[in-house]
């Protein structure tokens, strides 16, 4: 009849014992549990979760065969402590022999670690010495761009130009980036003649086929028009919308034509590269000047 009890945390409840803990919680070797029955090593097992105690009562007349005895609780009916510090498990009883063990609870380890952040930005030009295709338009021969100027000299009536770059594109940025151009007005001359943007002068933002201009005597913003395709396929919130050779003239305000969500290595279609074009056509009212000029304005924007 003798007792031997487990205390955890005698001196205060650091430790929580759940109120469903049972025997069937307890895995025990070295004796056996409940039974009273008269077989050899037989103990009764009680609970008492406000004390966080576990009492093994000896059955009367039996005896325990010296040697180990291990008692497994399942973790879901005992809570280690929340706070840092050193609480006492106690082994003691109506038994001779009684003795303390802690849990030391220490700070938990944070692990921390930074990585720079990278973008890059690149505007290419494309030479035309043989056939070049961008987004299934053809860029005109003998029209060489460079990443600060696209030369389309002198236009013919009736005859389309189209001149490209290459964006390239290279960032660690988790949410990828976006790349918009923008012109400073109008391609227009130092009299104020202006070559109007597609389609007649609309500005349309959401790019259509491409089509002449219209060069209705009288109506100015309809004797030429310049607009703008990209082969990037991978828009936010958007399937496609330059299609194949579908153009816009919506570049007065910040127009993206290129964008990816993730990061980005300079040079995987439509995730790190990308080409755009640019394309002009006059009619026979479009005024003469040899200065038409605009400034295109890219910005690239990542999303870290």
């Amino acid at each position: 009849a003798e007792t031997m009890v487990i205390s955890f945390d005698p001196s205060g409840q650091a430790f929580h014992m759940s109120g469903s803990i049972a025997t069937s919680s307890l895995i025990v070797y070295g004796m056996l549990l409940q039974t009273c029955s008269g077989t050899a090593g037989e103990v009764n097992v009680s609970f008492n979760d406000t004390a966080d105690t576990i009492t093994f009562e000896v059955c009367p007349g039996d005896s325990i065969t010296a040697g180990s005895i291990y008692v497994n609780t399942a973790t879901s009916v005992l809570a280690n402590p929340a706070g840092v510090g050193s609480y006492v498990i106690r082994t003691n009883g109506t038994m001779t022999d009684s003795g303390d063990t802690r849990v030391a609870i220490i700070d938990d380890v944070v692990v921390t670690a930074s990585v720079d952040t990278t973008f890059t930005f690149q505007i290419e030009g494309l030479g035309t010495v043989t056939t070049t295709d961008v987004n299934g338009e053809t860029l005109t021969v003998g029209v060489t761009t460079t990443a600060t100027s696209i030369p389309f000299s002198t236009l013919s009536i009736g005859a389309a130009k189209v001149a490209g770059q290459e964006l390239q594109v290279t960032t660690n940025a988790s949410n990828g980036f976006t790349v918009t151009v923008q012109q400073d007005g109008a391609l227009r001359s130092q009299t104020g003649d202006t070559i109007d943007n597609f389609q007649d002068g609309a500005s349309t933002v959401a790019p259509i086929a491409w089509d002449t201009p219209s060069n209705t005597f009288g109506s100015i913003n309809t004797y030429g028009h310049i607009g703008v395709t990209s082969e990037d396929n991978s828009f936010a919130g958007a399937t496609d919308p330059f299609g194949t050779q579908l153009f816009s003239g919506g570049f007065h305000n910040p127009l993206a034509v290129f964008y990816h969500d993730g990061p980005a290595d300079g040079s995987t279609a439509h995730q790190g590269l990308t080409r755009v074009a640019y394309k002009v056509e006059i009619g026979s009212f479009q005024e003469a000047a040899p200065d038409y000029t605009m400034t295109l304005t890219y910005v690239a924007t990542p999303v870290f």
